[in-house]
């Protein structure tokens, strides 16, 4: 597979690698990492999600298995799916976040974790909703 995450942030010459996080991302990733993992290392390394999710780009490491089933997953790409009921708590708090149609991973992973839903089924009620996830904390889409 041709790697080209990098290129995403080619025009932005004030990135500076944080060493302690390269080292932690690369111990831990590989060619690859898990969603759960690259937030969880943001955690850990007290780092911006997003921060973690460029030094990922800059070294062409994978980000796989969305927590929201949106992406990285084999062989069918993506596990997320329209939910055929939405608690109505649930619609109300996603109506009341989303601006422009759209609503952030950040606050959809808040609100499985506050309401001890998995975040896959809280993304099927944004699909049923019509709702766009985006932005990913990880820079991902």
């Amino acid at each position: 597979m041709e790697k080209h995450y990098a290129e995403k942030h080619a025009e932005n010459a004030e990135i500076v690698m944080d060493e302690k996080l390269k080292a932690h991302l690369l111990e831990k990733a590989g060619e690859t990492i898990g969603c759960a993992e690259a937030l969880l290392t943001a955690a850990k390394t007290q780092k911006n999600p997003q921060d973690v999710g460029v030094h990922l780009d800059l070294l062409e490491i994978r980000i796989l298995e969305c927590q929201l089933g949106l992406f990285g997953f084999s062989p069918v790409k993506r596990i997320v799916k329209r939910a055929g009921s939405i608690d109505p708590a649930i619609r109300q708090l996603i109506e009341g976040e989303m601006k422009n149609g759209c609503i952030s991973c950040e606050f959809l992973l808040k609100i499985a974790e506050q309401n001890n839903i998995l975040p896959v089924d809280v993304a099927g009620m944004c699909e049923a909703l019509e709702v766009q996830i985006k932005p990913c904390q990880l820079g991902a889409f």
